[in-house]
């Protein structure tokens, strides 16, 4: 259960990031 959730939080940081990079 808890490295599912570090799991979910990492993908979420590095899609948070494509995104932030799309945006510059």
């Amino acid at each position: 259960m808890i490295k599912h959730h570090i799991y979910n939080m990492i993908k979420l940081q590095a899609f948070s990031r494509h995104c932030y990079s799309a945006i510059t």
